[in-house]
């Protein structure tokens, strides 16, 4: 079974691989860089994907379920818009592809002070 997590490199992502990992799935995920090369299966994204974007993800690797875990958990001085932008706007945009993909599962998880 193929899974993808977002924001795979982050605190609650790192240890979602992992176990998924662990549990033998196929374990793919979406991260702002790459800079962690021991993971190749790491997906970048375009700063503001669009659900064109994901779509194309879900299908390339056959995508079955996904686990969200991406966003910004602190919003920046001044920059409320950008962290709605980031949590809501573009979750309801990866939402949609995944819907458009019919994917079994999908997974939303998000901390917040």
């Amino acid at each position: 079974m193929n899974i993808l997590v977002t924001g795979a490199n982050g605190f609650i992502g790192q240890k979602a691989v992992l176990a998924f990992r662990t549990a033998d799935f196929n374990v793919y995920g979406t991260v702002r860089s790459t800079t962690n090369p021991k993971n190749t299966d790491f997906i970048a994204l375009p700063e503001n994907p669009t659900c064109e974007n994901w779509e194309r993800i879900l299908e390339e690797k056959d995508i079955e379920i996904v686990v969200h875990l991406a966003g910004r958990v602190y919003p920046e001085k001044d920059s409320l818009r950008e962290f709605e932008k980031s949590n809501k706007d573009l979750t309801l945009t990866f939402a949609k592809g995944c819907l458009n993909k019919n994917i079994k599962k999908f997974i939303f998880l998000h901390i917040s002070e």
